[in-house]
């Protein structure tokens, strides 16, 4: 309708900074209260918001490269192709140079290691 896309999908995601942070205290309270974990809570606490936020940039920019008929699928494949390259799964970087980047700049990785 005129708008300016980019900073529509910026504006939006600055405005769900509080429901982000309401999900990750969400997800954060009950196993910061009952599960003995090897990082401090308040890491612990940034990590899981860290989480919460790639979530909801990579739902933004999904929104905002694919139609809206084919956001659902590529979601499930987006999470699928994160999960199958960082949750368990470490290939040398060496063996794929080009892809090098991604594993610097993975949220699940960093999340993976242990923050």
């Amino acid at each position: 309708v005129g708008l300016n896309t980019p900073a529509y999908f910026f504006a939006k995601s600055a405005a769900d900074l509080p429901l982000c942070v309401v999900s990750a205290m969400a997800i954060w309270a009950p196993f910061a209260s009952i599960f003995a974990t090897p990082v401090s809570k308040g890491n612990f606490f940034v990590v899981l918001l860290l989480l919460n936020l790639f979530g909801y940039v990579s739902g933004y920019f999904i929104s905002f490269l694919v139609p809206y008929n084919y956001c659902g699928l590529t979601s499930v494949a987006w999470g699928v192709w994160w999960g199958l390259l960082f949750n368990g799964y470490n290939m040398p970087i060496h063996f794929q140079p080009a892809l090098k980047f991604i594993y610097y700049v993975s949220a699940p990785r960093w999340c993976g290691s242990r923050a």
